[in-house]
């Protein structure tokens, strides 16, 4: 539009002020303001308006997909931070967890260490001690070897002057203090030397052997400590052990789990119609595979022989191993049908086509004297129920040699 327009339109002042007007909430608004605005104006307000509205509407429309982008943004982002801090976590654990066994193990070879040294100082310590009481005890020898020399001295001067002297034997001088002033000097001194050294030699024995005490209880306390600290290294070991056995027998069921999983997920299969195909059991397979007029017969054996076990419950008496007897001898004739059926089953699955055609025939034959054979069945039946005079259980077992018979008679005719 062109600018021009509006600055030479009459009347387009006054509409600003109304404007402005409108907009201020102290001065009332005028009613009738369209009478004002000139008519050429009304197209281009029109337009602008449209104008205006459409732009809302698009302002509109790309702030709801900015929101709904925000939105999937900051989904994103929370997915993002839980996964980058169960990572974090993952990181921190497993962080710890070699930090830890770092710290174990710098801290048993440090223990070691420290443990080796002092044990190695100890030894050298007491080797140290070993080696002085040694050279105490020759310095101990030697002091004693000479107190033999000055006793034997002793002795020898004390024959001599008892040689050289005069009297009886009973008159020799027998203490120092008997011999002359000098002699007598001489004797105490060396005799005063020799306690002197003894004594010391006994304080220096005294104290080494207080030492070697010392050492050896030293000694016991690092051996006590040493086991103490194999004993729990042995338990931690073990438990580490435990512990990793633990963790590969979980490791080995879930990777079981997962593999049985997936196999189970694998397992069920589509038929054509879409539908999950269900394994069917023996019984069914043997009931869809064999003819109609067997299906028939058996249900007819299965219903006399519900109706006669009723009876029996109600009229026979039997003790209690001929019931086992029973149930033992069903059980086995249950067995032996199920695996004819499966015989059967897997005959038919590697039967010719000539085979197949033949057996079609023949259902189809029985199908046509399917009725005529159970009215000869019922006829047979009601007149064995009126004339028969027979115990329930010989009833019972001539059923259950029909039915047994039954399960043969697709091999019969198969010969």
């Amino acid at each position: 539009m062109d600018p021009a327009l509006f600055s030479t339109t009459p009347g387009f002042t006054d509409l600003i002020r109304h404007d402005i007007r409108l907009r201020d909430p102290n001065q009332q608004p005028i009613r009738d303001s369209t009478s004002r605005i000139p008519a050429k104006l009304l197209p281009a307000i029109e337009e602008l308006k449209a104008t205006a509205a459409s732009q809302k509407a698009n302002l509109t429309s790309q702030i709801e997909d900015l929101k709904k982008d925000l939105k999937e943004k900051t989904c994103q982002l929370n997915e993002a931070q839980k996964q980058l801090k169960l990572a974090q976590d993952d990181n921190v654990c497993a962080k710890l967890r070699r930090d830890l066994r770092m710290a174990e193990v710098r801290e048993k070879d440090s223990t070691q260490a420290r443990i080796s040294d002092s044990t190695q100082a100890r030894i050298s310590e007491h080797r140290g001690f070993e080696e002085q009481l040694r050279r105490a005890q020759e310095d101990l020898t030697a002091k004693d070897e000479e107190i033999l020399a000055l006793h034997k001295a002793k002795n020898e001067f004390l024959c001599r002057l008892t040689d050289e002297g005069e009297g009886p034997v009973h008159a020799k001088p027998t203490k120092i203090k008997d011999l002359c002033p000098m002699e007598h000097t001489q004797v105490e001194g060396h005799e005063a030397k020799l306690t002197c050294v003894i004594g010391l030699a006994r304080k220096q024995e005294a104290r080494l052997n207080a030492a070697q005490r010392s050492v050896e209880q030293e000694l016991r306390q690092k051996q006590l400590q040493l086991e103490v600290r194999d004993l729990q290294l042995q338990t931690l070991t073990e438990a580490n052990e435990f512990m990793m056995q633990n963790v590969t027998q979980l490791t080995e069921d879930v990777t079981r789990l997962h593999r049985e999983m997936q196999q189970f997920v694998k397992e069920p299969t589509t038929s054509e119609c879409g539908t999950e195909s269900r394994p069917q059991t023996v019984e069914q397979s043997h009931r869809e595979t064999i003819p109609e007029v067997e299906v028939s017969a058996q249900d007819l054996c299965e219903q006399r022989r519900l109706t006669a076990d009723s009876s029996q419950a109600t009229t026979n008496v039997r003790m209690p191993f001929q019931v086992i007897e029973e149930e033992k001898q069903r059980r086995k004739e249950k067995s032996i049908c199920n695996v004819l059926c499966c015989f059967r089953q897997s005959h038919l699955e590697t039967m010719s086509e000539e085979e197949v055609s033949a057996q079609n025939l023949r259902k189809k034959k029985g199908q046509l004297i399917r009725t005529g054979a159970f009215k000869q069945a019922k006829t047979a039946d009601s007149s064995q129920k009126t004339t028969d005079v027979r115990m329930p259980f010989q009833v019972t077992e001539e059923k259950k040699q029909r039915k047994g018979l039954g399960c043969f008679s697709w091999i019969w005719r198969r010969k």
